[in-house]
């Protein structure tokens, strides 16, 4: 398997117009983006859209941003996610959207406002999952049109694989970066002095 790329920290001076910060205490991630291609090509995806954090139902969620509750989903049985919530950010840079899934437990109602770091739903096991987790996805709307969802998979070895709905891969905003990643980007973002000095290639 190709060695995975490493984060480093972004220098004081650099400013980041979005940031995630991590969306439970004490984070676990059991799923990269683009893992499992083989699973996720029956959902006509090349891999994971989002990240996956483990942990034990029940655990407190955190918004990773502020935000708005855009939609909240309390029918177990009605989406592969679950019981899941939708937050809209506006930032300078546009519209994002983080998506929370397999939650247990909705702690907010939809047009709500809410801060990055509070709590907003407790973890579960709802939908379409193989273990207690919560799902973690991030759009940009129109992302796609603009050819901003180009990766290179650095653990299956792909180049150039496409995701068409949007799907952003979260870890290049969250805030420490996690150790370890399973992408870069490839096609060049508006936002790309984000990544300039965020990563450091072995």
């Amino acid at each position: 398997m190709k060695k995975l790329r490493h984060s480093v920290m972004p220098g004081k001076e650099q400013t980041m117009p979005f940031q995630l910060r991590y969306p439970v205490e004490n984070p676990l991630i059991t799923q990269y983006f683009l893992q499992r291609p083989n699973f996720y090509s029956r959902f006509n995806l090349p891999g994971h859209e989002g990240i996956d954090f483990g942990m034990p139902v029940g655990t407190p969620i955190l918004a990773a941003a502020d935000g708005i509750v855009e939609a909240v989903e309390n029918d177990p049985n009605k989406h592969a996610y679950g019981k899941y919530i939708r937050l809209g950010h506006l930032t300078p840079d546009g519209k994002f959207t983080t998506l929370y899934g397999h939650l247990s437990e909705i702690l907010v109602i939809k047009g709500q406002a809410v801060k990055a770091g509070d709590r907003i739903a407790l973890s579960g096991n709802t939908g379409n999952t193989d273990g207690p987790h919560l799902h973690l996805s991030l759009k940009k709307p129109g992302a796609a049109a603009a050819g901003l969802t180009r990766y290179d998979d650095l653990i299956n070895d792909r180049q150039n694989v496409v995701f068409n709905d949007d799907f952003l891969d979260p870890a290049y905003f969250l805030v420490p970066p996690p150790p370890a990643q399973s992408t870069r980007p490839r096609a060049p973002m508006p936002f790309e002095y984000y990544f300039r000095n965020l990563f450091q290639h072995d």
